[in-house]
């Protein structure tokens, strides 16, 4: 077994008081925060879109996914663009902290700790901080995942 089977690189993010590791292999870029337009859409967690180089993509609030007390827009934030399955969309974070490797025997399951969870993969505990392993396959339910689709078919 390679060191590469062993340990995974994930792009740490804060948000509020959560420490979220996003798989690098699905981060396309990091952007600072601009100005978003609202989507015509009930779903919460979509703050609206951006226009990056003429694509339109679609921004997501971790604060509503989670629940945590919503916050005002700021230029200090940044956008974590992340490409999967031919898409892109853009999750708002407070500050890009650093690019940390973990080793994969040191995670545990979220469904093991918290059954009801979905989108967190894993969590670990890593330099006094628990890390939530976000996991872009299960992140959205089906609902968001068509609304989503539905603000970009517009």
């Amino acid at each position: 077994m390679t060191n590469r089977e062993k340990s995974s690189d994930f792009l740490l993010v804060s948000r509020g008081k959560a420490n979220i590791a996003i798989p690098l292999s699905f981060v396309f870029k990091v952007i600072e925060a601009q100005e978003v337009t609202p989507a015509e859409t009930s779903n919460e967690i979509i703050a609206g879109v951006i226009n990056y180089h003429g694509e339109v993509i679609p921004v997501l609030s971790l604060d509503k996914k989670f629940s945590m007390k919503t916050k005002e827009l700021s230029p200090e934030e940044r956008f974590v663009l992340i490409r999967q399955n031919e898409s892109t969309y853009a999750i708002i974070t407070d500050n890009m902290v650093e690019i940390i490797e973990i080793d994969n025997k040191s995670l545990k399951k979220g469904k093991d700790i918290f059954p009801d969870i979905s989108g967190i993969h894993a969590f670990d505990y890593k330099d006094k901080r628990i890390i939530q392993v976000f996991d872009p396959d299960t992140f959205f339910t089906s609902k968001e995942v068509a609304d989503i689709k539905e603000i970009l078919l517009k």
